[in-house]
């Protein structure tokens, strides 16, 4: 998200007479100028770079139940979220990965198919170099980047199907989604 100078303009307006008058007119401004934000983008997968498909399995998105309980590679995808036009001033970005989070595990995002969808699974999110420690969903600020990833512009994640119960989970068509919210400092 960008954010852009903003200017309020308060001031007073008087009505001209028309005979002739010496008079003064004071005029107060108040101004909130804000600092210029990130752009951040998505990358990997397909589409725009802020609205991206990302398919989970082989080539058709097929992954086994297997793969998703023993965690496999083939139940996950690399994905990062990238930084550019920030300002020198930034230190801190924190982000909260919003969506329809699981009331079994904190850190799991529902499959947001009905019906025939995949029951007891649902995607996690974790950075590659900490795949065992997924950030819990709707959480404020639940990444927070690493000066070397501000400095970078950069954090390496990764996606997974997990289950939310090995016992109970089942096959089917699977969608996630989930949306990132940045707050910067």
């Amino acid at each position: 998200m960008k954010l852009f100078w903003r200017i309020v303009l308060t001031g007073l307006s008087l009505p001209l007479s028309l005979t002739a008058h010496a008079q003064s007119l004071d005029v107060t401004f108040t101004a909130n100028i804000l600092e210029t934000t990130c752009n951040m983008q998505l990358s990997g997968g397909t589409g725009s770079g802020s609205n991206n498909t990302y398919i989970i399995g082989d080539a058709n998105g097929k992954v086994g139940l297997d793969d998703i309980i023993n965690k496999t590679d083939n139940a996950k995808i690399d994905f990062s979220l990238k930084a550019t036009e920030c300002p020198s001033s930034l230190s801190s970005i924190n982000v909260s990965l919003n969506g329809s989070g699981s009331s079994i595990v904190n850190t799991i995002i529902n499959n947001s198919l009905s019906g025939s969808g995949s029951d007891y699974t649902g995607i996690s999110i974790a950075r590659a170099s900490a795949p065992d420690s997924p950030f819990k969903v709707n959480t404020s600020g639940a990444l927070t980047w690493t000066a070397a990833e501000i400095s970078a512009g950069e954090v390496d994640l990764i996606a997974r199907i997990e289950p939310t119960n090995s016992a109970k989970a089942t096959t089917g068509a699977f969608q996630a989604d989930v949306t990132f919210n940045f707050t910067y400092e």
